[in-house]
């Protein structure tokens, strides 16, 4: 059983494509929780700030590169049995999940890195199968 796929990735969000045995499968993997905004009410403090307004801007980046790893190590469990995978996106996201899949993927897994715009799912499905071609699916 030959198994690719193909994902779409950026820093929020990603879009992996299975193809197995003539079949596709879609999943789609967002960074961390939507941000909430405290609810906004009539009478404001005397003051428009207060000391935990504010957090320290290593400590929020340390926080969004935790949530980023999750994500990759959601998608590298979704990829166990993958042998060849091809990795698209527009920015560094791509390459810091590649170097993710380095540090921790199995010997048989091959990666391919491309840049590429935003995609749908129907472009990502459609750029995956038209790598992969009939030939190198099999």
């Amino acid at each position: 059983m030959s198994n690719k796929a193909g994902i779409w990735i950026d820093r929020e969000h990603a879009i992996l494509i299975m193809l197995a045995n003539g079949g596709q499968g879609i999943a789609t993997f967002i960074v961390g929780e939507p941000k909430s905004f405290p609810p906004t009410t009539e009478s404001r403090a005397q003051h428009a700030y207060t000391p935990n307004d504010f957090q320290p801007e290593d400590r929020i980046e340390r926080k969004e590169q935790a949530a980023r790893k999750q994500m990759y190590d959601a998608i590298l469990t979704t990829l166990q049995g993958v042998e060849s995978l091809i990795v698209l996106g527009p920015g560094e996201a791509k390459k810091e999940f590649a170097k993710h899949i380095e540090s921790k993927r199995p010997q048989h897994m091959l990666v391919e890195i491309e840049t590429a715009d935003k995609m749908t799912e129907p472009q990502l499905a459609a750029k995956v199968r038209q790598h992969f071609g009939p030939e190198r699916q099999a």
